[in-house]
């Protein structure tokens, strides 16, 4: 009788070692809970064309996470997320850079079709943005992309979400900061934006570099912030912002620069 059960046992736990392996090979994705790191998995998707799976769970940063999706600039590349959180929060660092490199200032790269698809949680501790979108010189030019829920928290000196050269793009994130700003769009345009952005000791919404028009902001919550909207740059006429729902809560309106 005791050979039958250790037979039993033997072959159930043979049963649940292939079922392991079998989720680390999902059809046309590519697991992140199977790889030592971000990185590597990300690094691994973008080589086979695959979306990247990051199945609910803590994913701790010991570096910036870079999503550079060049490979894939034309066709555009995929994470999905159910409901997991990247916490950078320990390295002091960005949490999550998306960009597309190959490109210049006076030549951007065109990046097309980048997608965050489900919840996803990012939390910092940094001075710089938590998460950016697009490079800081202009560079890479993201075209069309959709992201579904990027929640974002950045308890340091920073911002939360920084938005460079988004074109006709769908996003909804949550972006909240212990410092100086929320959100920040910088040459952002014929997009649609959603969700809510505070800043405790400065700005939720700044609008800053480059040229910023065409975008549709709706039902977005702005508070517990100093300011609730700064528009700093000459190229970001506000009469260009179409806002449907913008609750200012313990915040100043707005502040414009024309």
């Amino acid at each position: 009788m005791h050979g039958i059960f250790r037979i039993f046992a033997v072959t159930l736990a043979m049963i649940i070692s292939a079922v392991a392996h079998a989720d680390c090979k999902p059809s046309g994705r590519i697991n992140a809970q199977c790889y030592p790191d971000l990185q590597t998995a990300t690094a691994t998707a973008i080589a086979a064309n695959q979306p990247l799976c990051l199945p609910a769970g803590t994913y701790m940063l010991t570096q910036e996470w870079v999503i550079d999706y060049a490979p894939l600039a034309t066709t555009g590349f995929q994470i999905i997320s159910d409901g997991a959180v990247v916490d950078a929060t320990a390295t002091g660092q960005r949490a999550m850079s998306i960009e597309c490199s190959g490109g210049t200032p006076d030549n951007p790269k065109g990046c097309f079709y980048f997608q965050i698809q489900g919840t996803l949680f990012v939390n910092a501790n940094t001075s710089a943005a938590a998460v950016r979108f697009g490079l800081n010189d202009f560079s890479d030019a993201h075209n069309s992309a959709k992201i579904d829920r990027l929640i974002v928290n950045n308890g340091g000196s920073g911002w939360a979400v920084r938005l460079n050269y988004i074109l006709n793009a769908d996003i909804f994130t949550v972006a909240v900061s212990a410092g100086s700003a929320g959100l920040v769009m910088d040459q952002v345009q014929f997009s649609r934006i959603s969700g809510a952005a505070s800043a405790t000791t400065g700005t939720a919404m700044l609008i800053e570099r480059g040229y910023s028009f065409a975008n549709t902001i709706q039902a977005i919550d702005l508070e517990v912030a100093q300011v609730g909207l700064t528009i700093n740059s000459p190229y970001a006429n506000p009469q260009h912002l179409r806002v449907a729902i913008l609750q200012l809560s313990d915040a100043d309106c707005c502040k414009y620069r024309l």
